[in-house]
């Protein structure tokens, strides 16, 4: 009956390893289900990353357009203003070659004219100085711009990469607390489970013992039965044989012996 008993109980702990890797195939599942989630999440964080930077490329991309038009107006104004002056030079030369006659209005007429060359020239330095400021002040806030939008990023990043540890941090611990609840929990099923195959054993074993004692029983009356059985069949033949033996000395009596 002990035999009989450690022999279940032995199939029963054979059987636990693969119940253990059955729990253990459930964990995997369930991290590669939240590896998967995160690997999601990071990739929806990444196009909105992407949507955010081409806004601010094409943000810089129309900044770059309206300096390139800035400039194209200034070169043309400065063309315009080259041209006027190139006009002027030659209308000064003429008045020149007019003042050289000794006439006093025309000596005034060059002088004016020269004047206004002057005038013409300081205004056109003057928008020449006027747009490099407007550019190199343009071009300075791009700058500012790029470099506030980068450091923005920087530290966003910086961020994402923390917040990205913290919830792997987080599901570390998860993992190892669901772990350590599922050996709790199976060290108890394990518990309950041999528990469980001694009460069996010992009922198994107490079964056993009666069903011995009633062997025994049984095995004792049957022999009292064969004992009783051959008494019986013995006195039995003896009345059989008994009626046998007294026959011939009838026979031998005469038929007259009642008299």
């Amino acid at each position: 009956g002990l035999g009989l008993g450690l022999g279940i109980l032995g199939s029963r702990v054979m059987a636990t390893p693969k119940g253990m890797a059955s729990g253990a195939d459930t964990v995997v599942t369930d991290f590669s289900n939240g590896s998967v989630n995160a690997a999601r999440a990071s990739r929806k964080r990444a196009e909105e990353d992407a949507n955010l930077l081409s806004n601010r490329i094409a943000h810089l991309r129309a900044e770059e357009d309206r300096a390139k038009k800035l400039i194209k107006k200034t070169k043309d104004k400065a063309a315009r203003a080259l041209e006027e002056r190139r006009s002027l030079r030659h209308e000064a030369v003429r008045k020149l070659e007019e003042s050289r006659r000794p006439d006093r209005s025309r000596v005034e007429r060059i002088n004016r004219a020269k004047g206004a060359v002057r005038e013409n020239r300081q205004k056109l330095q003057e928008k020449r100085w006027e747009e490099t400021r407007a550019m190199k002040s343009n071009q300075r806030r791009l700058a500012k711009e790029y470099k506030e939008s980068r450091q923005a990023q920087i530290e966003q990043n910086r961020f994402r990469y923390l917040e990205v540890r913290r919830q792997r941090e987080i599901a570390r611990k998860k993992r190892e607390r669901e772990e350590a609840e599922r050996r709790h929990r199976q060290m108890e099923e394990h518990q309950r489970r041999f528990e469980e195959e001694e009460r069996m054993r010992e009922r198994t074993e107490r079964d056993i013992e009666r069903m011995q004692r009633e062997e025994a029983e049984l095995i004792e009356r049957l022999q009292d039965m064969q004992t009783e059985q051959a008494q019986a069949y013995s006195t039995l033949q003896n009345a059989v044989d008994s009626p046998r033996q007294s026959r011939p000395s009838r026979s031998r009596r005469p038929l007259y012996s009642r008299y």
